[in-house]
């Protein structure tokens, strides 16, 4: 989905105004579950949601987000960026947070990304930090030719741009791949070299990765 960021961004804030607006309810999976399923689906959603600190495991597979660090600093993040912090004995299930790019970590309730979020963290635990797939590659044809490596189990070559085009090979899960060219349609990019098009990354989910 183009500009999921943003629109994941903006309802994860609308979420967490409606529930708990400045106090947090004890309910950030389900805020940002429904965040999730405002801008995807509940099909899609669905396959997240459970407790804060489960979301880890399932964003670290998942095509709509890209871990960028583990840190303290969550400050200034792209929109649409997840900040989870693991389990411990004091907070047995976690925490979940979205950017909302305005300078807001929203969950069942807002914040400002400035500020911490424990008072007591006796484990030390640091959250993880993910951003939204899309801002990897949407820069990519400001500097082609570019390099991106297959994050898709398999990704066809086609003759031209279009999902009913002649499949004329096939890369793998791995494969580092260069792009000479870009093409756009609807809300599919296509990157294009000697060999063929191939999809980067369409309304659902992102094929590649830069390297």
């Amino acid at each position: 989905m183009k500009d999921f960021g943003k629109a994941f961004g903006e309802a994860a804030y609308k979420v967490a105004n409606k529930m708990g607006g400045t106090q947090s309810q004890g309910k950030c999976a389900l805020a940002v579950g429904d965040a999730l399923s405002m801008v995807m689906g509940e099909n899609i959603a669905r396959q997240y949601r459970g407790n804060a600190w489960t979301w880890i495991s399932k964003v670290k597979m998942s095509n709509l987000w890209r871990f960028l660090k583990q840190s303290k600093d969550t400050t200034n993040l792209p929109a649409g960026s997840l900040v989870i912090w693991n389990k411990q004995p004091t907070h047995p299930y976690g925490h979940i947070e979205v950017a909302d790019g305005n300078g807001h970590l929203c969950s069942d309730f807002v914040r400002s990304d400035k500020l911490a979020l424990y008072r007591n963290n006796p484990d030390n635990i640091i959250p993880l930090i993910f951003v939204p797939a899309e801002l990897q590659l949407q820069n990519v044809g400001d500097n082609l030719p570019a390099k991106v490596r297959v994050i898709a189990s398999a990704l066809n070559i086609r003759e031209h741009a279009g999902m009913d085009a002649k499949v004329v090979g096939q890369y793998k899960k791995g494969d580092i791949v260069t792009i000479w060219a870009i093409e756009t349609k609807n809300t599919t990019q296509w990157g294009k070299n000697s060999k063929g098009f191939f999809c980067l990354f369409n309304e659902r989910e992102s094929f590649v990765e830069h390297v």
